[in-house]
């Protein structure tokens, strides 16, 4: 009687739970993407849920898990794992995150004196809509008389300049943020 009732609830459970291998790939994908992106530690989150099933690993090499990584919360591991930070960076950018292509054109352009690849990587992020990404290319190219004009144009893009003029002293401030940080 005892193992009839056992087995009897054993088939209750098969019939009531689920199993995460139900669920679409698609929605694990997407699941995975928003741990990535709220994780106050998106890289160890993301290592650790590799390691526990293939689904997870499988899903964690999305497209969409690269662009959503939240990396202003990774940006200790700059000064401890540079190797590892760049690496990380570079899978992200290569996924489309804007924010991994900005600060890979920062440092191309600003610290490892690439000017044409940083730029590549600024005009990346610019294009998908990084307002900082559209500032610098502006103000980069603002600083040569043979790409003033498009400079002026990223920068009127965001509001940070107004009147077509090439004239740097009449530059008039558009954008209430650039504004407040003039001011100050």
């Amino acid at each position: 009687m005892k193992a009839t009732k056992r087995i009897q609830k054993k088939q209750w459970r098969a019939k009531t739970t689920t199993s995460i291998k139900s669920l679409p790939h698609d929605l694990i994908v997407e699941i995975v993407a928003q741990l990535v992106s709220l994780s106050s530690t998106p890289v160890s989150d993301l290592e650790n849920l590799q390691m526990t099933c293939k689904m997870f690993r499988t899903a964690s090499k999305a497209k969409l898990v690269g662009q959503h990584i939240s990396l202003e919360k990774e940006w200790s591991m700059h000064w401890w794992n540079k190797e590892r930070y760049f690496a990380i960076l570079n899978n992200c950018a290569a996924a489309g995150n804007l924010k991994a292509c900005f600060i890979l054109g920062l440092e191309n352009v600003f610290n490892l004196e690439s000017l044409n690849l940083g730029l590549r990587y600024l005009e990346k992020a610019m294009v998908g809509g990084h307002d900082a990404a559209t500032y610098t290319m502006g103000i980069l190219l603002f600083g040569d008389h043979r790409t003033r004009q498009i400079g002026m144009e990223y920068l009127n893009k965001i509001g940070v300049v107004s009147g077509g003029t090439e004239d740097s002293e009449r530059m008039k401030f558009q954008n209430p943020y650039f504004e407040q940080c003039r001011r100050q």
